[in-house]
């Protein structure tokens, strides 16, 4: 072999002796893809809080504008069957009357700074967090809240 290949042969080993260093150097600052987390991505083995198996009332007929209000506007911070950032909102119907939970989603720090007791424990137990105000008409404000009567 001449002097030329044996050089040529010997770079191209450095090289990728160099590479794979610098490689698997690198896996030690970048975690893998497997280990990370992100926020809104669903797979069928996770799937989101609004594809479950959770029971329907019986008679309940599916509100559509509610459900697209609700996945559109509620669901960074609530879901029907856990707590997110905000509380459940299972069974909130018969909690709460329909006048409460419209003030609630359209001004809930007007709510609360009249004194409101239920809307002042709710702001006080989830961290003081101050949920949006949203500028629904009494349609959609109807329209959500029979959604959130849909599941039991």
């Amino acid at each position: 072999m001449n002097e030329i290949s044996k050089i040529t042969i010997l770079l191209a080993i450095i090289i990728i002796a160099l590479v794979g260093v610098s490689y698997s150097s690198l896996s030690l600052i970048i975690p893998s893809q497997e280990n990370r987390f992100y926020c809104g991505v669903t797979s069928d083995d996770y799937p989101s809080g609004l594809e479950n198996n959770y029971k329907i009332k019986e008679g309940a007929i599916l509100n559509n504008t509610g459900k697209l209000l609700f996945e559109n506007n509620c669901t960074v911070c609530h879901s029907i069957h856990e707590q997110v950032v905000g509380p459940l909102l299972l069974n909130v119907t018969k909690r709460r009357e329909k006048k409460w939970l419209y003030h609630m989603i359209t001004n809930s720090q007007k709510l609360i700074q009249s004194g409101d007791t239920s809307a002042v424990k709710l702001y006080e137990r989830f961290g003081k967090t101050e949920m949006p105000s949203f500028d629904f008409n009494t349609a959609e404000l109807d329209s959500l809240i029979e959604y959130l009567d849909y599941y039991e």
